[in-house]
């Protein structure tokens, strides 16, 4: 079965913020989103409404036991790999976190997509959990 490639390049140092649960969560959502690529649905991929690209998506890892809901804005690119784009704990900001950060995935992502014809190396980076930086396992 094919392995979807996920870049984590935008997210990186805010993943490296999570505590342990969250981190787990959001890894086990990077792996199903890695394992069924664009077809993913819930519960851990969402459609949004409101942004100007329709391929933008919500990667949906389970809340934590804390009450963490934690969201990540992604789509996939003209290479059919999944940019990581914005990422955060909506909690308690229901609606004005969407509001706040699709404007932000919209932009980053019309900026990967300006970029893509002009870059000639691949930079995608898999989802390894085992390489976490600065928690200790």
């Amino acid at each position: 079965m094919r392995k979807w490639e996920v870049d984590l390049t935008l997210i990186e140092a805010w993943m490296d913020t999570l505590d342990d649960e969250e981190y787990d969560n959001l890894i086990a959502a990077l792996e199903q989103l890695e394992e069924h690529g664009p077809v993913a649905r819930r519960p851990f991929v969402d459609t949004l409404e409101g942004s100007k690209h329709p391929n933008i998506k919500e990667l949906r890892p389970r809340p934590t036991r804390a009450g963490a809901h934690i969201r990540v804005l992604f789509a996939f690119d003209i290479r059919s790999q999944a940019i990581m784009l914005i990422a955060g704990d909506k909690a308690g900001n229901w609606s004005t976190w969407y509001a706040k950060h699709i404007p932000i995935a919209d932009d980053l992502f019309t900026a990967h997509q300006e970029r893509l014809p002009r870059e000639g190396a691949d930079t995608a980076k898999a989802v390894d959990p085992k390489t976490r930086k600065g928690k200790k396992r």
